[in-house]
This record gives structure tokens, C-alpha cells and sequence, in this order.
């Protein structure tokens, strides 16, 4: 989710580079955050005139910090914006 939904916060950056690290796993993260795996793969798959509000409403859900995300209620109000 790192890049898709945002960078990660500085405040989490040393726990996460532990966290890997410490793992087994392959992580597949881009350094430059530009855009994502998923943000690519979303591009392709849907018609960006229909859901593109649905893909921005989603990043803003994710945030890492709670403080920062959406709101269900703005999320809803963002979706009852986009013109039909």
C-alpha cells in the first residue's frame, strides 16, 4: 500500500525498515513512490471517467494516519458529487 495510498509516514519509516529486514519475504516496494502498481493496474482495467472518484475516495480511506483519512461521510459526499 506504500506509494498507492501515500508515502509512508516518517515516523514509521525505521519500524518498517525493521520490519523488512526481518522478513522472509520479497518486498517489492518503489523507492520514488511515484505511481503505483495498483494505481497502473487500475488505469487499465477501468474506464477512469466512471470509477476514477471511486480509486481517489479509496487512497483517501487508507491513509496510514487516522487522522488523515476520509471521513465515510466526506467519502459519500465525494461520490454523490460526481456527475452521472
Amino acid at each position: 500500500m506504500i506509494g498507492f495510498v501515500e508515502i509512508l509516514p516518517a515516523e514509521w519509516e525505521s519500524k518498517w525498515r525493521l520490519m523488512m529486514m526481518r522478513s522472509t519475504h520479497d518486498f517489492q516496494v518503489e523507492e520514488d513512490y511515484g505511481t503505483s502498481k495498483l494505481e497502473r493496474q487500475f488505469a487499465e482495467l477501468a474506464s477512469k471517467s466512471d470509477l476514477e472518484p471511486l480509486l481517489l475516495v479509496t487512497q483517501g480511506m487508507m491513509r496510514f494516519l487516522p487522522s488523515n483519512r476520509l471521513t465515510a461521510e466526506n467519502a459519500l459526499n465525494m461520490l454523490a458529487n460526481v456527475e452521472n
